[in-house]
């Protein structure tokens, strides 16, 4: 099971400390997450076993990804 997601992000200096975040999170022996930067697009694609681990792993890491650009909104509009 694949899943291939791309995000257009307002700055690529955002993608890249997203991308840093992420690829420093759990390993997963079930799913193989790659995340990739291209400017200011950020590129993540999982590879699983099954539909469960698909799910765990997108969950994890879009809850992660939410709560950065969150806080990234926060810090922007604090200036």
């Amino acid at each position: 099971m694949r899943a291939d997601l791309r995000f257009k992000l307002p700055e690529e200096a955002l993608a890249k400390s997203v991308s840093m975040a992420l690829k420093k999170g759990k390993k997963n022996r079930r799913c193989i997450t790659t995340i990739n930067v291209d400017g200011d697009e950020l590129r993540i694609l999982f590879d699983a076993k099954d539909t469960t681990a698909l799910r765990a792993s997108a969950n994890s890491n879009l809850r992660i990804f939410d709560m950065l650009i969150n806080v990234w909104e926060v810090v922007r509009n604090a200036r």
